[in-house]
């Protein structure tokens, strides 16, 4: 049995009460609220939903999966009735199974109602009293917030679902969850609870509804294609996959973008947003962020703007070129008329510390010289020197990697890089309104002027090494290839955030002390994460115009490309003379060849899995397996000619549509067969 806190003993007697609530309540709810968090905190919103929903509760009982600190666990016990903690298996499901089974059914059905619901979404958006008021007046068996409906199947979603006496003291509830099977992945969860528990009760002819449910012409998940429309209608509850929903889906969806969802948030309800944010950039990554949420601000030109206070500023820049240097006194012209920064630059030799304090007379509060080093590493080696903390904002600038001394590539970057970053008054306004928002930590450029995550194959050639670092650093699920890090580490910070990271890259750096600056740049917007803050993009106006109009050429040149692949394609399928049923004929001995090898690797593991228990009949593995080799190099043979022409990335309707459709499935039935052979996905 799981470890249980020093909370008050539950009482399942129907005529005793359990105190904690408040007794203005009508119905007798006894409420099991499921919890999870893979870092074992209990976020401020948990916190906020539990003592908004604890008023509509004669018990609630918190069943957690997992352990949480011991700051969560007190937050937990001070306002349930009682807090469980067993081992973090089953999902939410296996939570609410031991919940039932330490119950017992009978102790259930002594109250008038039994709510189970679980930590995915936010609370109170709206009156959860309305809510509650006008479902208890309701006469169903068992009631949710909302619903999911398609074409096929309409149900109660699980994170919230309210079961009646009528149905939690009949056999059909005991068998209900006497004949839950394990529950090993979200799908058996989704397959065997939330699916399965409307359907089962209302075939037993229990009744439901629920308090927002799907509109008439609407489908699917509502709670993702329509959060907006459930705030309008006075939904109490918003589920954050709202947030986090993969983009593209959320287009297929014809659903609001993540970004509009938190704005409607902020401007319509009296929720604190700022629950949700910090939640949000602790759990998610920090590029699934910024694509949702859309962290990115274009800044305005600035003309007639009043000036925004950066407060103390310091500068710190990183130059090895003096050729470089005049580029830096131009493009940081705006910030040190403006502001007092006090400029720490590292130079490469003493003549190059001569030239700094002339062209900056009176600005620079120091120098150093020094070998080459990352900009990254420039920046913290000064933390024994300076304390950062003692700046509201920081400044990191420097040269950028790649040995380039060309002019015009200098002279690009300079105004790309910092002119999103300081580049006039309009761009330092927006720098320091920025920053008004506590929930942001960083501010930083796009990746390039085409604003997208090309990195130069940087993540590919030390990707092992940064996943290194981010493991010894705590920082977890670091995607592929993020595009989100500050380019050359130019960015703005917050003085104290800086001073906390000084810290983690001395870790970072290890015993070796090597300049791995680079690396830890990668990972600045996830450690800022951890810590709740993000990371946010600034691009000037003139670098967004730009950066539209080199899309809408590369956009342009791309249909051009396809238009040369299509009637490239189009030669090549006509001096082939293929047909569309010569394709169809193709196709289907493809299918069966690949049935037939799927059945005989079967088989052959079967032979296997007997030869290595000792089994006489297992000698035939061996031959089974070669076989099925040659039949895997014959329907390779087969396919090639019919590959070669399929593999083109044709797109676009017309004639050949057929054709396309049957590319698509001999690709898959080839990636299928090449995995059933053990030989890993098709290149």
């Amino acid at each position: 049995m799981g470890r249980q806190s020093q909370a008050k003993t539950i009482i399942p007697s129907a005529v005793e009460a359990c105190g904690g609530g408040d007794m203005r309540r009508s119905v007798r709810r006894l409420g099991v609220f499921l919890f999870w968090d893979p870092q074992e905190i209990v976020h401020d919103y948990v916190k906020v939903s539990l003592a908004a929903l604890r008023p509509f509760f004669e018990t609630l009982i918190v069943v957690v999966n997992g352990q949480v600190d011991r700051e969560g666990q007190d937050d937990l016990a001070a306002v349930a009735d009682q807090v469980w903690y067993r081992e973090n298996t089953g999902f939410d499901v296996g939570g609410y199974k031991y919940a039932v089974d330490r119950l017992g059914v009978e102790a259930i059905a002594a109250y008038d109602e039994f709510v189970l619901l679980n930590y995915t979404f936010y609370a109170p958006l709206a009156d959860l009293g309305a809510m509650f008021e006008r479902m208890d007046a309701s006469g169903v068996d068992f009631w949710g917030v909302t619903d999911f409906k398609d074409t096929r199947q309409n149900f109660v979603q699980s994170y919230f679902i309210a079961a009646r006496s009528r149905l939690t003291g009949s056999q059909a509830f005991a068998d209900y969850w006497a004949a839950m099977p394990p529950i090993v992945s979200i799908d058996d969860s989704i397959e065997h609870h939330e699916k399965a528990f409307t359907a089962f009760f209302a075939a037993k002819g229990f009744s439901w509804e629920v308090a927002f449910p799907t509109e008439a012409g609407e489908f699917g998940n509502i709670t993702i294609a329509s959060p907006i429309h459930q705030m309008m209608d006075g939904c109490p509850t918003l589920k954050y996959r709202a947030f986090t929903f993969p983009l593209e889906s959320l287009r297929h969806r014809e659903a609001p973008y993540p970004a509009r969802t938190m704005d409607h948030v902020r401007r319509k309800t009296d929720y604190d947003a700022g629950l949700m944010v910090d939640h949000l950039v602790r759990s998610t990554s920090p590029t699934v962020i910024a694509a949702n949420l859309q962290t990115v601000t274009v800044a305005s030109s600035g003309a007639g703007e009043a000036a925004a206070s950066l407060g103390r500023v310091g500068l710190f820049l990183n130059v090895v070129d003096t050729a470089a240097l005049g580029g830096f006194v131009q493009a940081l012209s705006p910030l040190v008329r403006r502001c007092a920064a006090a400029l720490h630059v590292r130079v490469a030799s003493a003549e190059m510390e001569a030239e700094v304090r002339r062209v900056w007379p009176g600005a620079v509060a120091a120098v150093r010289v020094g070998e080459t080093a990352s900009n990254v590493a420039a920046l913290f080696a000064w933390a024994d020197e300076v304390d950062f903390r003692g700046f509201d904002l920081v400044l990191s600038l420097g040269e950028f990697a790649g040995g380039r001394r060309m002019n015009a590539w200098l002279d690009n970057r300079l105004s790309f890089y910092v002119a999103n970053l300081a580049g006039d008054d309009g761009v330092l306004n927006a720098v320091a309104r920025q920053f008004d928002d506590r929930a942001v930590d960083m501010v930083m450029s796009p990746l390039s002027p085409y604003l997208d995550g090309d990195d130069g194959g940087f993540w590919q050639k030390h990707r092992h090494d940064i996943r290194r670092m981010a493991d010894h650093l705590g920082v977890r699920g670091l995607e592929e290839a993020s595009g989100l890090y500050a380019p050359h580490a130019a960015f703005w910070m917050r003085g104290d955030a800086v001073a906390g990271l000084a810290d983690a890259y001395e870790t970072a750096r290890g015993e070796g002390g090597a300049d791995l600056g680079e690396h830890f740049n990668r990972l600045l917007p996830a450690l800022l994460a951890k810590r709740g803050k993000l990371a946010w993009r600034m691009v000037s106006a003139d670098n967004a115009a730009q950066a539209l109009a080199a899309s809408a050429w590369t956009a342009f040149r791309s249909s051009e490309v396809r238009i040369e692949q299509d009637r490239e394609l189009e030669r090549r399928i006509a001096g082939l003379q293929l047909t569309n049923e010569d394709l169809e004929r193709a196709l289907k001995a493809a299918r069966t060849r690949i049935s037939q090898a799927r059945t005989e690797l079967q088989q052959a593991l079967a032979d296997k899995a007997a030869l290595e228990a000792g089994q006489e009949t297992g000698r035939l593995a061996v031959a089974e397996n070669r076989e099925l080799r040659l039949l895997h190099n014959r329907t390779v043979e087969e396919l090639a000619t019919l590959r070669r022409v399929t593999t083109d990335p044709w797109r676009g309707g017309g004639a050949f549509a057929p054709l396309r459709r049957a590319g698509r499935s001999v690709k898959r039935a080839w990636r299928r067969l090449n995995k059933a052979a053990g030989k890993g996905p098709s290149t």
